[in-house]
């Protein structure tokens, strides 16, 4: 035995190798090593071929190429290739020559290191000179050649048998010639009188007669000995198939190997799946089985390699991006990319028609995520399910894996993950809707049992429906506006899917068949793709891992614009870390269809390839077609197995015979009609439900829709009909569901609903069993509408179970859903309801506006109100829709027209009602009121009993709704009712409405007057940091102490609430303005966004939308930071209007009409908060000198001053009078800031209010008319600077009205001071350096301004130093310190580059310009 040690292999003759593995392998084995051997060589040859030269003696064409062999090089001389080593010849091709290289230990009994690693051709002498001159090769002939060394590999190598099979005999007597003839080819390698074998062959060859019959007969036998050798069919046709590639051979039949690549293709095939491509099978059961076609199907896609590839290049990006959980090795896989971004998320949707194959992408994607630790969650809309139970299921479900029984160990990484998750959700969510994600969740409940048991011992049942009717001022309750259910509901979703993909892997959320979802259900996946970075409380993003997440979506293109969908989930605002592609999952082509079918008949492609042009033909490359055609041709008998032949045969004639339904769900009809009746009958009924489990199954069975529903599920699924996952039944495909509905005619399928309907209510405790509840009434409201399809007894049980089923749906917190069951109970009840039904028609009418108003559909709720009003035998029975439709009708912004309703409720509670108040009368309740808190403790206010009366709660209530309502109409109205409520506290006893009023009652303290209310659109949009206004300080400014005290108080209270969240909301405004007075201006954006996180968890998108303006004004106003400035207005104003335009989806086509829905046109009080947002882009605009993109809407100061006018909205006026000032003292326009504070001061009178930013009015006019005053002769300050006798004339003609104003202005800075040293001692020195400057002190003003900039700058005031410094060398240039003054401009200069205002800093360069110029003009 030749061997050659390279390293850690063995280089061993191939014939060696076959005489040694035929004795350590048994003859399986035998098999699989050889088939490896014949890949390798395969490969070799391959890589041989590759590679064609041209010469100048002629170049390769066709199939003819002069091969080169890596290593062998190729040199050029002259231009031309020449072989540095000799290329192979087919000469060469030849058992003798060709070496196994095995791994070095080659006397392993067990034949383990006989498994090649490679195999190659050694070659013998060769002289350079003949290298163009031997016959070029063909691909035919080298594959006979290596059918040759096959013939010997798989017959072990034994010319005992070879020699059997020449002297055995002709198979047909009268074709000995070929016999002999066929004996020469097989002793070709064998050295038994080489000499005379050729003579005879010669002699044979040129005198035989060269008919297809024969030589067909020839290559056959090779086939027939090696099956005697009883090796596998699969090698016996690969070996007969190669040497039909003789030349000269006349014969080759369709199925002849021609070609290297295909002769691996069948390697390959063997090698890698040996029971389906090497190994025989003599069992029709199991050829069956392979087929994957009567029953659940292997999971395996054919001809989606692109679709695939795309989709792992995606899920690359985000597995790189999501780092691991910490104190994980990374070793496992490849390392990881760390972002500059925190949250990275690829969106990839693929549109196709039915049956193209989407779901069965999805269904490999999802299994690829499962094996490489991905989270992974899977969420299959259904036609027959709401869309939001399939959302929240598939959440429910991911989360039951952390779930584990107390016995079992959590995985470490697993553990890992779980901590960071629940921390997430934990540290960002109260008591209260602790408890809704109970309801939502239950494997969440699951999670934390200890937590679930003592909420279930202090606040009664988590299963029972959260909202309760029967609490006469639940709905005056209500937190938040117009919306505000649903949109909690969408904030809870986002964080919990926020929180898993801050677990430390990455995240993959799949959704297929988008067509079947609704409208809130793509809200909610929109904001899954774009999370709100500011409403989160997680801990810091340095403190947790990057987050990545890979969202799949499918859809049928037919039914779903690919386009709008698009659009629809795609943010107004910036997504540079979000990326959306598209895949289009067309038909397979004729290639793929003949290998999906060689998968499945366990054939060659070459065998199946008649079969596939005639299948292609009739499916049209559709999948689901293809697979519904091949097991109807099966059933039918045209494709059957032959234990025999070992393969499945079929009649091609026959087949392209067979008639076809024109589309896959004709094919699925004539499938199912022939299943048995009561398959067909239980079918009918799954179709009508959509999914079943095995509860359900037991209820149907009382229906006796056949004798055993049970069994007959079970040979359904056997059918590959339904999928069994666990307890529950389900379609396979969605086609399969619409076919099997396409048969039970209309009528039918009505009457089939109601038998089911009536079957699933006859379970006990229907009403109290939600998903048994729904189901039910599900079933019976696709029937009601029918005439006489349902009697006066069952419209009555079925109006009382769709209430039932909208409670348990509010619960879930599926308002439209709830919305839709209390509209059909409606339609249930009675022609004369009110008369007949009226306790249930009033407790349905109710609940609809209820959920109306919490949904968005505000056209429901006016309707539903006004008949209740209409309706009402009693004014108790009103007063849930009175206070309902006070708050609707402010969401309106008919304002006057809530009050209104609210004194007519408080009337009818007792309270007096004052729609007008005298000074002397506010000013008596608030001081009667301090008198009463003055020694109030958190202590005192615990201590207090239990608010017990009724009527007391619900006046409470009532009046908590006013607090959110007056603000708009009547603001100066806040102190007397937020004193109102305190009093009826220390009276009647502490209720929750107690909390929220003593925030208010403290801001009152330090605010309120006649005509000094602050509204609260005012302090939604206002920098409470310039809170008081000079008046209010000179009568309250000693009332900070009780005021902040008090705030402290209802800081403690709101803490650990179980309702904590929805208190701190309503409260965080006034909370910031009391506290802004004892706390630096800095960490008012903070304070903001944490009451704008609470807002957004309990779905208060007023609340919110107003916090975040709060919040971008401090920044503006307060905080040097202009580009933060910038991005926050800008994320903020495109998030608030992606909520005000509700989403909508159009209507393509009637498949998608449940998508279909109008949007909310209706003018409301958030419109003027966006225009707040325009003023404030204009002044980052303006300052920075770049464009701020907010879209088409986008609005100058000039207009939006003209709409403010129009619609006398004072806050919104008040905030572009502020702005225009702001800009305008910025840029030295001190007229116009002059006249517009004429205008915010003549705003005020007329609206009897007074807003937090009249501080910001006070110092601007303050600067402002001291330079107006030297304005006033029309003498510029650049002037000034150069022409004394102008500065001696502008002091000559002094107006002292203007100096009045600017000493009342110092005195009510100097108030501001008092209470705030850090935010307004800069302030201060500043205008008391331009008084002393116009009164030319220059010293002193020297001095003030010298402390102002210090001040600035020590409280980091950097914009505020900025402008301090460009006013002081605007003095020293005024005064002819041309150099100091220059110098400190150019440090104003700096200052507002660091502020980022560069617009600002070319503005005082050009004044440097100009002023220099100006000098050299007057030397």
């Amino acid at each position: 035995m030749l061997k050659e040690e390279k390293g850690q292999t063995v280089d061993i003759p191939l014939r060696d190798w076959v005489q040694i593995a035929k004795y350590s392998l048994s003859k399986d084995n035998y098999n699989e090593f050889a088939v490896r051997v014949a890949l390798e060589l395969t490969n070799h040859l391959c890589r041989i071929t590759s590679a064609q030269f041209s010469s100048p003696n002629g170049s390769a064409n066709g199939t003819e190429f002069r091969p080169s062999l890596p290593p062998f090089d190729v040199t050029i001389v002259n231009g031309e290739q020449h072989y540095l080593l000799p290329p192979i010849k087919i000469e060469d091709i030849t058992p003798e020559n060709v070496v196994v290289t095995v791994a070095h230990d080659v006397t392993d009994a067990m034949g383990s290191n006989l498994l090649p690693t490679g195999v190659h051709i050694k070659l013998g002498h060769f002289n350079l000179s003949d290298a163009h001159d031997d016959h070029p090769l063909t691909q035919r002939e080298v594959c006979f050649e290596l059918g040759r060394i096959l013939l010997e590999i798989f017959s072990r190598g034994d010319p005992s048998i070879l020699f059997h099979l020449i002297q055995s005999g002709p198979v047909d007597d009268d074709n000995n010639d070929d016999d002999d003839l066929f004996s020469g080819f097989l002793l070709g390698d064998l050295d038994l009188n080489s000499e005379s074998e050729t003579s005879h062959v010669s002699k044979k060859h040129s005198t035989r007669s060269t008919t297809n019959a024969r030589s067909a007969k020839k290559f056959a036998k090779a086939k027939v000995f090696l099956e005697e050798q009883e090796l596998p069919l699969s090698i016996c046709r690969l070996v007969s198939d190669l040497l039909q590639a003789e030349k000269g051979n006349r014969f080759v039949s369709e199925t002849a190997l021609l070609s290297l690549d295909e002769t691996k293709s069948d390697l390959m095939q063997m090698m890698a799946q040996p029971s389906r491509f090497l190994h025989d099978n003599t069992c029709p059961q199991t050829a069956l089985e392979l087929t994957a076609l009567f029953g659940r199907s292997n999971g395996e896609l054919h001809g989606r390699d692109k679709e695939m590839n795309i989709l792992m290049d995606r899920a690359a990006r985000v597995y790189l991006h999501t780092p691991p959980p910490s104190g994980i090795s990374t070793n496992e896989g490849p390392q990881r990319i760390q972002q500059v971004d925190n949250f990275l998320c690829e969106v990839v949707l693929l549109s196709g028609y039915g049956g193209c194959g989407k779901t069965s992408i999805l269904k490999q994607l999802t299994s690829f995520f499962y094996e490489n630790n991905w989270f992974v969650l899977r969420c299959e809309f259904d036609r027959q399910v709401a869309p939001l139970s399939i959302l929240l299921q598939s959440v429910d479900t991911f989360l039951s894996r952390f779930v584990i029984h107390e016995a079992v160990q959590m995985e470490p990484r697993i553990q890992c993950a779980f901590d960071r998750i629940s921390s997430c959700i934990i540290s960002s969510i109260d008591k209260e809707s602790f408890l809704q994600l109970c309801d939502l969740l239950p494997s969440f409940c699951r999670l934390f049992p200890m937590t679930c048991n003592y909420f279930k011992k202090t606040q009664g049942t988590i299963d029972t429906p959260s909202f309760d009717i029967s609490d006469p001022s639940s709905i005056s309750h209500l937190s938040g506006g117009v919306g505000s259910g649903s949109n909690r509901f969408k904030y809870l979703f986002q964080l919990v899917l926020k929180a898993i993909c801050s677990g430390g892997y990455p995240v993959s959320y799949i959704f297929d068949d988008l067509q079947w979802s609704d409208a809130i259900s793509m809200d909610v996946i929109r904001d899954i793709i774009h999370p709100d970075e500011y409403s989160s409380t997680f801990p810091p993003k340095e403190d947790f891992p990057n987050r990545g997440l890979l969202l799949v979506g499918s859809f049928r293109k037919n039914e779903l614009d690919e386009g709008f969908l698009t659009e629809k989930l795609q943010s107004t605002g910036q997504t540079s870390n979000i990326n959306f592609s598209t895949i289009y999952v067309d038909e397979l082509p004729e290639q793929e269809t003949n290998k999906m079918l060689s998968y499945k008949l366990c054939l060659p492609m070459r065998y199946t390839q008649g079969l596939g042009q005639i299948v292609h033909q009739k499916s049209r490359g559709n999948p689901l077609y293809i697979s519904e055609f091949l097991r109807s041709i099966i059933h039918n008998k045209m494709v059957s197995y032959s234990v025999k032949d070992r393969r499945w045969i079929w009649d091609e004639i026959t087949i392209d015979l067979q008639m076809i339904s024109e589309g896959v769900v004709e094919l699925l009809t004539s499938k199912l009609q022939q299943l048995p009746h009561n398959v067909i009958e239980t079918l009918k009924v799954v179709s009508c439900i959509g999914q079943v489990d095995v509860a359900t199954i037991e209820l149907l069975n009382l229906g006796q829709f056949v004798p055993d529903m049970f069994e007959a599920l079970k040979s359904a699924a056997q059918e590959g009909i339904l999928d069994r996952a666990g307890p529950i039944f389900a379609f396979t495909h969605d086609l399969l569901q619409e076919s099997t509905l396409g048969l039970i005619p209309e009528y039918e399928r009505k009457q089939l609903h109601k038998r089911i309907g009536r079957s699933l209510v006859q379970g006990p405790g229907v009403e109290n069993n939600a998903g048994l509840c729904i189901l039910a009434v599900d079933q019976i409201n696709m029937c009601k509408d029918t005439d006489g399809m349902l009697d006066p007894a069952e419209r009555a049980l079925f109006a009382q179970l769709n209430l039932a089923a909208g409670k348990h749906s509010i619960a879930a917190a599926s308002y439209d859903r709830a919305r839709g069951y209390f509209e059909a109970g409606i339609s249930l009840l009675h022609s004369n309801p009110w008369d007949k039904q009226y306790s249930l028609c009033l407790e349905l009418f109710e609940l609809s506006a209820v959920v109306s108003f919490m949904g968005g559909n505000v056209e429901t709720v006016a309707i539903r109100l006004d008949s209740i009003l209409s309706n009402a035998k009693s004014f108790d029975d009103t007063l849930n829709s009175r206070a309902l439709r006070a708050k609707f009708l402010a969401s309106q912004g008919q304002y006057v027209e809530a009050v209104e309703e609210v004194f007519g409720v408080l009337s009818n509670l007792g309270e007096e009602c004052i729609g007008e108040i005298s000074s002397s009368h506010l000013m008596s309740e608030v001081d009667s009121t301090k008198t009463l808190l003055k020694n109030t403790s958190k202590e005192s206010i615990l201590n207090l009993p239990s608010m017990t009366d009724v009527q007391k709660l619900t006046t409470m209530k009532v009046m908590s709704t006013f607090l959110s309502i007056g603000f708009f109409s009547t603001p100066i109205l806040l102190a007397f009712y937020c004193c109102r409520m305190m009093k009826l506290t220390l009276e009647f006893g502490f209720c929750e409405e107690t909390i929220p009023a003593i925030p208010y009652v403290s801001f009152g303290m330090l605010c309120n007057l006649p005509m000094v209310c602050v509204p609260l659109y005012v302090l939604l949009c206002s920098h409470i940091s310039y809170i008081l206004l000079h008046k209010a300080l000179f009568h309250y400014g000693g009332d900070t102490e009780l005021a902040t005290r008090l705030i402290r108080i209802a800081e403690s209270l709101i803490s650990g609430h179980p309702n904590e969240h929805s208190l701190l909301a309503k409260s965080n405004l006034f909370i910031c303005g009391v506290t802004a007075l004892v706390e630096p201006f800095h960490a008012l954006p903070q304070r903001c966004l944490k009451g704008y996180n609470s807002a957004q968890v309990v779905g208060d998108v007023d609340s919110a939308m107003a916090l975040s303006l709060n919040s971008c004004v401090a920044c503006i106003y307060g905080i040097p930071d202009l580009v933060s400035a910038q991005r926050d207005v800008t994320y903020f104003f495109h998030q608030h209007v992606s909520i005000m335009h509700l989403f909508c989806f159009a209507k393509y086509n009637s498949h998608a009409s449940h998508l279909f829905c109008q949007p909310h046109k209706s003018k409301h009080r958030r419109q003027p908060i966006l225009h707040c947002f325009m003023c404030l882009s204009n002044i980052c605009t303006a300052l920075m000198g770049c464009t701020i993109d907010i879209g088409k809407e986008m609005k100058q100061n000039e207009e939006l001053f003209q709409i403010a006018e129009k619609t006398k909205s004072s806050y919104m006026l008040h905030h572009v009078i502020i702005g225009q000032m702001y800009i305008d003292c910025y840029f030295r326009n001190y007229t116009r800031v002059v006249d517009f504070g004429e205008k915010n001061r003549t705003t005020r009178i007329n609206f009897g209010e007074r807003r937090v930013l009249d501080a910001y009015h006070v110092f601007f006019e303050g600067i402002c008319k001291w330079n107006r005053f030297a304005c006033s002769v029309k003498i510029s300050l650049t002037h000034i600077m150069f022409t004394k006798a102008a500065l001696c004339l502008a002091r000559s003609t002094k107006d002292r009205k203007w100096c009045e104003i600017g000493e009342q202005s110092i005195r009510t800075m100097t108030k501001l001071v008092e209470l705030s040293e850090w935010n307004f001692r800069n302030k201060l020195h500043l205008l008391n350096a331009e008084l002393h400057y116009l009164e030319s002190q220059n010293s002193l003003a020297e001095n003030s301004f010298k402390a102002a900039i210090l001040s600035a700058h020590e409280h980091r005031f950097y914009h505020e130093e900025a402008l301090a410094c460009e006013l002081y060398g605007i003095f020293l240039l005024d005064t002819k310190n041309i150099v100091a003054g220059v110098e400190q401009l150019r440090l104003a200069i700096d200052k507002f580059e660091q502020w980022g205002a560069k617009k600002k800093s070319d503005d005082v360069q050009n004044l440097i310009s100009s002023t220099l110029g100006q000098c050299m003009l007057t030397w």
